[in-house]
């Protein structure tokens, strides 16, 4: 991932240097991936349709969490829940991060 500079520090601040975003959003560098939301169906909570996501495999789920699982042989971005019986569920990793365009 590149770093991202900001070049004109606003007055009275002092320019802090690059920012590098693998240092703010990747904890475990061998573990993440990134992909693209392909729907808006966690737009309740900020993620929508081309929404760059970072996915931390290391994370463990929990309820409620956005994880990206394989659920009924479908690749799905959801809220954490426990499978119901005989339900196969398979999680790729934890949403940590959101990036969009406003």
């Amino acid at each position: 991932m590149a770093t991202v500079q900001f070049f004109q520090p606003h007055e009275g601040r002092q320019f802090d240097g690059p920012l590098d975003l693998n240092a703010h959003c990747v904890r475990h560098p061998a573990a993440t991936f990134f992909m693209r939301a392909g729907s808006d169906s966690q737009r309740e909570v900020g993620i929508r349709a081309g929404d760059i996501l970072v996915i931390d495999r290391a994370e463990r789920p929990s309820l409620g969490k956005v994880v990206v699982a394989v659920r009924g042989g479908e690749i799905r971005m959801e809220r954490f829940r426990a499978p119901t019986d005989g339900e196969e569920l398979e999680i790729w990793g934890v949403v940590t991060h959101v990036i969009h365009r406003f």
